[in-house]
């Protein structure tokens, strides 16, 4: 009987010894996921936080880009004014020489020859 029982005793000293030994296994194993945890969660704040510069960037970019082409397309718009402009006055300075032509050959033939 005192065999048995120290056989008990030495079970139970191995079984609590394989427990304790366990559960610092358990606890390394809990706290080397959570420093992991937290390391993958500062990464995926950072890249959130890059994305989000990113998107704001993009879309100072177009903003700017739209602001360009608005710029450009009136100062097309007003030069074209423009040319049509030059264009109408040419057209105009164009048809008053032929007038003044025109009226120059006619009163050349109306006066006396000599």
């Amino acid at each position: 009987m005192v065999a048995l029982r120290f056989i008990a005793q030495t079970l139970q000293k191995e079984a609590l010894e394989i427990k304790t030994s366990m559960g610092l296994q358990l606890e390394q194993e809990r706290k080397r996921f959570e420093t992991e945890k937290q390391n993958l969660t500062h990464k995926l704040k950072q890249l959130t936080s890059r994305t989000k510069q990113g998107e704001h960037r993009a879309i100072e970019l177009l903003k700017v880009q739209e602001e360009l082409r608005t710029k450009w397309q009136e100062e097309l718009t007003s030069e074209k004014r423009d040319l049509e402009g030059q264009v109408d006055k040419l057209k105009k300075q164009c048809l008053q020489l032929k007038m003044n032509q025109v009226m120059s050959a006619g009163h050349a033939a109306k006066l006396p020859r000599a």
